[in-house]
């Protein structure tokens, strides 16, 4: 196979050119794989940021615990605590 008359027409390999060169159908699919990657990009780094901010205030929960002399008075202040 011989690809010298194809690069002799000035053919472009860039991914630009190869998207702005092809079908409808090849378009909406990279399309919709871009779109879908951002989200699942989104997803994660809004889960990792959760995690951090729940460890964190858990992290604070177990140093004022391990501070408290009276069980009862902490059990008091911080039974209702949205941390296990």
């Amino acid at each position: 196979m011989n690809f010298l008359p194809i690069l002799a027409q000035g053919a472009s390999f860039s991914p630009l050119q190869l998207f702005m060169d092809a079908d409808l159908v090849v378009k909406s699919v990279i399309v919709s794989l871009a779109l879908a990657s951002i989200w699942v990009w989104t997803i994660i780094i809004s889960f990792m940021l959760k995690m951090s901010g729940l460890q964190r205030k858990s992290e604070k929960f177990e140093r004022d615990f391990w501070k408290s002399a009276d069980i009862d008075g902490f059990f008091a202040s911080h039974g209702k605590s949205e941390l296990p």
